[in-house]
């Protein structure tokens, strides 16, 4: 109880935003989670009879109430997988809001260390602090989930939406909600997922009550875990099964190695930041570049963090734009538009890809905010020695873009290559790829640009000469 009124405490001095961004961040992810177990406890009847005018009776398919994702049984699980993986988008973000106030929240719980808590007491602390706002974003998640079924629900009204296909296409949520037990069970699993989540923020305060375990050397990053998820979603994804694409097991193995491919892409950039930073420093004449280097040499892991959810953008704007290319050179071929059935899904990923990427760029801010507070000694000492506050922008910049950019610009390249080998015959729908892939690269750069744009404030706040006083 203590420890309940204590984060609650901390909550009202101060924590409100950073609480409501945690509930913002569970309340989607239970309303999307909601989403993918209406979907797995959907069924369709194949066919259902109607009696005609004439009397006759005659079997109709009954998928034309509903998206053709979520009737035809044999594409439903994918898309009840593609649910679960838009699930990683706002998990990022709550990942680096965690983060946020990290080094004022350590020196707050280490003083509790030093007045006696025990360290037990202590992570009971920093877990509740993130609980409680996640535990109401749970609970939030399920008006989300009404919202969603409400707009793409198979009763919803479209009839603002031109075309009645593509209408049929957006009905996306089925009309049965979830059981209420299965309810309770998603917003318990959120509300624990976030008392994790700040109980393993506060660990280090734990281990030493005077907080110097912050400033203890790390580890580098390991490499072997990524490339090994990396490796096994390559076989298990790769042209390997495509002579057994029929076989009932080929669509498990390929969501499965899928989820790896996404599991290694969230795990590389620290190692690839690590690498990239330790691969400039030492060759590189430009101060941006020197301070932004020897910077993820110290510590690659947070600025990988906050650049993964990027290569997992690229791996599905690659992967939907190969699709497209596909699409348009079939219909170049047969002389017919695309079908809705096809058209309608590609257009909500690369609509998912923006609003993700909107997102990533939050949780750079996020990221960058956090830093520019840990460093705010620093970066004033930098400033008060004549160093530009242009060159501490591009060196915030180029923090986080040697741990995305590469990332992101090795699977635009991995997924464009395999889709130019199905393309190779049709200059056109080859074009139209490369400049999709191209864009995507684009607005992941315009993303890093835009994240340290928006901490300009906080910039100039860390290079103010009053923090040469900071303890």
């Amino acid at each position: 109880m203590t420890a309940l009124m204590l984060a609650a405490s901390s909550f009202r001095s101060g924590g409100r935003a950073r609480a409501l961004a945690i509930a913002v961040c569970t309340a989607v992810t239970t309303g999307l989670l909601l989403v993918a177990v209406s979907v797995a406890q959907y069924t369709a009847t194949d066919m259902v009879e109607q009696t005609m005018s004439g009397g006759s009776v005659v079997q109709v398919h009954s998928g034309g109430m509903v998206a053709n994702l979520l009737w035809d049984r044999g594409v439903r699980p994918g898309y009840f997988f593609a649910i679960l993986l838009t699930c990683v988008v706002p998990l990022v973000l709550l990942q680096q809001v965690v983060r946020l106030g990290t080094a004022a929240r350590e020196r707050r719980l280490a003083a509790l260390r030093l007045a006696g808590a025990t360290p037990g007491q202590v992570r009971a602390i920093g877990a509740w602090e993130v609980g409680i706002a996640a535990a109401i974003g749970g609970v939030l998640g399920w008006p989300t989930y009404l919202a969603l079924r409400t707009v793409f629900g198979a009763g919803a009204d479209l009839s603002w939406v031109v075309g009645h296909e593509v209408a049929r296409e957006l009905r996306l949520v089925p009309t049965q909600a979830p059981g209420w037990w299965q309810v309770a069970v998603v917003v318990l699993g959120v509300g624990v997922l976030g008392v994790a989540a700040g109980a393993l923020a506060s660990r280090k305060v734990v281990v030493s009550p005077l907080g110097v375990s912050r400033g203890i050397g790390q580890a580098p990053p390991r490499g072997w875990l990524p490339a090994v998820l990396l490796t096994l979603g390559i076989v298990l994804c790769g042209p390997v099964y495509a002579p057994f694409f029929e076989e009932w097991w080929a669509q498990p193995a390929g969501l499965a190695g899928l989820a790896l491919l996404v599991l290694g892409l969230l795990a590389a950039p620290p190692w690839v930041a690590y690498r990239a930073g330790s691969a400039i420093a030492d060759r590189t004449s430009s101060p941006a570049l020197l301070l932004a280097s020897r910077w993820l040499v110290t510590d690659a892991r947070a600025a990988g963090r906050a650049a993964s959810v990027l290569g997992v953008i690229a791996l599905v704007s690659a992967g939907a734009s190969t699709l497209l290319s596909g699409l348009v050179r079939d219909a170049r071929r047969n002389g017919y538009g695309v079908d809705s059935i096809y058209s309608v899904p590609i257009a909500l990923v690369f609509a998912l890809v923006m609003i993700a990427l909107v997102v990533a760029t939050f949780s750079l801010v996020v990221h960058d905010v956090e830093t520019l507070t840990d460093r705010r000694r620093s970066m004033s000492s930098l400033a008060a020695e004549g160093v530009p506050v242009q060159v501490l922008e591009r060196a915030v910049r180029y923090e986080v873009a040697l741990a995305a950019v590469p990332t992101s610009v090795l699977t635009l390249v991995g997924v464009g290559a395999v889709g130019s080998l199905t393309l190779a015959r049709d200059p056109v729908a080859l074009m139209i790829n490369a400049a999709l892939l191209l864009a995507t690269l684009a607005l992941i750069w315009l993303s890093l640009v835009a994240s340290t744009r928006l901490v300009r404030p906080w910039l100039r706040s860390a290079t103010d000469p009053a923090n040469l006083r900071t303890p």
